[in-house]
Formats: C-alpha cells, sequence, structure tokens
C-alpha cells in the first residue's frame, strides 16, 4: 500500500475535521480493493489547474492561420495523465462562450498525453481552466491555436459638410479584425468628384 495514498486519504479527512487512525484508513481501502469495489490508481486523482503555460497574459503564445477554421481553436494537453480514461476540462474565457461547452470530458486510453481542443472567438482570453485525472507528475498547458481567416469590416463617420472654411472631420472604425496592423488612409474629394 502506498504511504502516499493512505497519507492524503487522512489529509482529506483532517479537512474534514476527522481524525481517523492510517492503519485504519489502510485496512480500508485495501479491503475495497480487493472486493473489486476501486482501483487504488482511481482513489486520489488529482486536479491539475493551468499556470499560465503556452499563453502571454492568457493569450494563446503560439498561432498558425487556418482558412478553414471558424473561431480559433485552442489545443491544451494534459501531460502524465492518471490512465483511467476519463479527462474533464473545465475552463473560462472573455468573452465567455466556447464549443464544446465547459466542462468538456475526453476519453483516452494508456497513460499517454490527453488532448483537448476548445473552439472560442477570435482574440479570446483564457481566464482559467483546470482538468481531473492528472496525477503528482502532470501538467495542463496551451500548446498552439489555429485561427481562422478574419473578415475584417471598417465604417466611416463623416461630419457634415459645409461652407468654405469649416473643418472636416471622419472617423473611421475597423473591426472583426486578427490583431491588424497597417493605417487607414482618408481622401478628401470635391462635391463633384465622389
Amino acid at each position: 500500500m502506498s504511504k502516499t495514498i493512505i497519507n492524503k486519504f487522512s489529509e482529506t479527512l483532517q479537512k474534514k475535521k476527522l481524525s481517523v487512525p492510517k492503519l485504519f484508513i489502510a485496512t480500508f481501502i485495501t479491503s475495497l480493493s480487493l472486493l473489486g469495489l476501486i482501483k487504488l490508481s482511481t482513489v486520489f486523482a488529482d486536479t491539475i489547474t493551468w499556470v499560465g503555460n503556452g499563453t502571454s497574459n492568457g493569450f494563446c503564445s503560439t498561432v498558425t492561420s487556418d482558412p478553414s477554421v471558424s473561431g480559433q481553436n485552442w489545443q491544451f494537453i494534459l501531460t502524465s495523465p492518471d490512465g483511467n480514461g476519463s479527462y474533464t476540462l473545465t475552463t473560462s474565457f472573455s468573452p465567455a462562450g466556447q464549443t464544446p461547452a465547459s466542462p468538456y470530458t475526453v476519453t483516452s486510453s494508456g497513460n499517454g498525453a490527453v488532448h483537448f481542443i476548445i473552439n472560442t472567438a477570435v482574440g479570446a482570453k483564457l481566464l482559467s481552466a483546470s482538468v481531473t485525472g492528472g496525477t503528482s507528475n502532470s501538467n495542463l498547458t496551451v500548446s498552439d491555436c489555429t485561427v481562422g481567416k478574419a473578415s475584417p469590416t471598417i465604417s466611416t463617420t463623416p461630419s457634415a459638410g459645409g461652407v468654405i472654411g469649416v473643418v472636416l472631420n471622419d472617423t473611421a472604425a475597423l473591426s472583426g479584425g486578427n490583431a491588424p496592423t497597417g493605417n487607414v488612409t482618408f481622401n478628401l474629394f470635391a462635391p463633384s468628384d465622389p
């Protein structure tokens, strides 16, 4: 029987203000295991919390483009999973909303890394993420993001015209871009040259 399992179970009971001898805990867990009611490897599945890995202030660090993608796909990787086959990722983004909805469960056989792909709006910021089914050696990382082709639009709001000497203004608003760069150029034409 692993001392780590006994100690963790004892700590859990202590948090609930219960004092139980470790020998009793070891006997209890072993009995459940021998009866086939539990697997020792599943007694203490760890919840792994994302700590910023793979992002810069919550925005994806590695971004590639794929015109076939709508929005932005985030790929999360859980390393060193516990091997039990069911893993649930819980996330929060700004603006809110993702597909599949959070929490999102995937199944994976073996102890290889587990991958999750979440779709959000382009430019969404990851606020928090955690996954069940990890171990003490696990990490939860954003490996990369794939962004679809942006469809930017521009609209302008010109001031009213007037007599000679009136100052004319125009304001442009660019939306729907993916980190756009460059300049917006305004040209003034006479009324006879629309």
